[in-house]
């Protein structure tokens, strides 16, 4: 680093660190909190359902083509290679669903929007590699890099998001502070939310990475089966640290190498996620309510 910044991190080559994360959380949360539903400073500012709407296009293809369904048996075009990598486990429930999933996901996101007391202005993609660092009389300080992803959002949506890519063990030792810690913040800055209603959306939406992930790790899985790599790829493969000009593999497929272990993560917390807080229960009653709102249109 220079100038007392402190050298910037990647989100997969570098480990988690808990005070990064907590400091992440305030940050954010109270950005959320200043920035709320109808906040007269975002008129004009877009919301998540216009802007990633051709993203979910993109994940529902994926998913469609690729092979969601693939995925969540832990397969790679449905041979059992190398399971030991594949460290998700999808709720069973939802196994032989997967074209349910994907043509609801756009749906649940759209309602996720519509529900304005939960909306609010965020970055959108708060993650350790978006991030700069710096210590002023030993406390660390940060700021924050690459807005463009930044709209508004429903905030249990964007904070799904956001928690996603850190190690999975990570986030399953520490998720309930986290989730503890985004309410507090929110509540400190006046905006009250109960818990159930933070994880309702919250586990909703997972759904986006859900078919996101579950599609594009099959190209992956598959690109680097063809090249003789994967059958040894390991969670958390030491060879995703390797700096640039040190790795044994050509850029190219450094980037599906790093990209695989990084989806691995993604998609392996989806799963619990939605396991621990019961997706497929907050998914039929959103179905639910979704079908009494259509018959009275």
């Amino acid at each position: 680093g220079q100038g007392g910044i402190l050298p910037l991190k990647h989100r997969i080559r570098d480990k988690n660190v808990l005070e990064e994360q907590l400091l992440f959380i305030r940050g954010g949360a109270t950005l959320n909190a200043k920035m709320w539903g109808a906040h007269p400073e975002l008129k004009g500012i877009p919301r998540f359902d216009k802007t990633h709407r051709e993203m979910w296009v993109v994940a529902q293809l994926m998913a469609k083509f690729g092979g969601l369904h693939y995925t969540a048996r832990r397969t790679v075009r449905g041979e059992k290679i190398n399971q030991g990598f594949m460290s998700w486990r999808v709720p069973k429930e939802l196994v032989g669903r997967e074209a349910e999933l994907i043509e609801d996901m756009p749906k649940i996101l759209e309602s996720l929007c519509a529900d304005e007391s939960m909306i609010a202005f965020g970055h959108n993609d708060y993650t350790t590699d978006n991030a700069y660092f710096w210590r002023e009389e030993g406390k660390l300080q940060f700021g924050v890099f690459d807005w463009q992803q930044s709209c508004v959002n429903n905030v249990g949506q964007e904070w799904a998001w956001n928690l996603h890519f850190l190690e999975p063990e990570f986030l399953t030792q520490h998720e309930s502070t986290f989730i503890d810690l985004i309410i507090d913040t929110y509540a400190a800055n006046g905006r009250r939310i109960s818990r159930e209603k933070f994880l309702r959306s919250y586990v909703l939406g997972t759904i986006q990475m859900y078919v996101w992930g579950g599609g594009g790790l099959q190209f992956l899985m598959r690109d680097l089966n063809k090249k003789g790599i994967f059958k040894d790829m390991v969670p958390n493969d030491p060879r995703c640290r390797a700096e640039d000009g040190s790795s044994a593999f050509a850029p190219s497929t450094m980037k599906k190498f790093v990209g695989a272990e990084m989806t691995r993560r993604t998609f392996t917390n989806c799963c619990n996620i939605m396991q621990r807080h019961n997706f497929f229960e907050v998914w039929q009653r959103w179905k639910c309510t979704s079908a009494a709102k259509d018959s009275k249109r």
